[in-house]
């Protein structure tokens, strides 16, 4: 019920942002929206995408897309990303505590909640939910 991804994140020009993960066997690193086809997932999790620009959104003449929105289409409840970079040694603690704090209430409560912690990380304020 919970898919959390700690990876590089890369903002590419005119596309959503792409997560660098470890190769397959045919050499491919990125997953990108393109991979995340709708009804991928089972179950609708919670998606936490700790990776710098994943909530990277772009604005089209008619519409918005990122790869949260990719993530939504493909069957997730919620996701949570930010656009902006996120430093690596808060994240670990600061992710797991959301996720524990999601699963008695909600992500968005949860963030909230998080946010007004007086040790929370700067970048903790760039920090989005995705819902559908």
């Amino acid at each position: 019920t919970e898919i959390e991804i700690h990876a590089h994140g890369l903002e590419l020009d005119a596309d959503t942002s792409t997560l660098v993960l470890a190769p397959d066997a045919g050499g491919k690193y990125a997953l990108g929206a393109a991979e995340l086809v709708p009804g991928l997932l089972k179950g609708q999790p919670l998606v936490i995408l700790a990776a710098c620009h994943a909530g990277r959104t772009v604005t089209g003449a008619y519409k918005s897309w990122s790869l949260a929105d990719a993530f939504l289409k493909a069957g997730a409840r919620a996701v949570v990303a930010s656009p902006n970079p996120i430093l690596d040694q808060d994240a670990g603690a600061f992710f797991a505590e959301l996720d524990a704090r999601a699963r008695a209430s909600s992500a968005a409560q949860a963030l909230r909640d998080l946010r007004r912690q007086p040790d929370a990380p700067a970048w903790a304020g760039d920090l989005a939910v995705f819902v559908p």
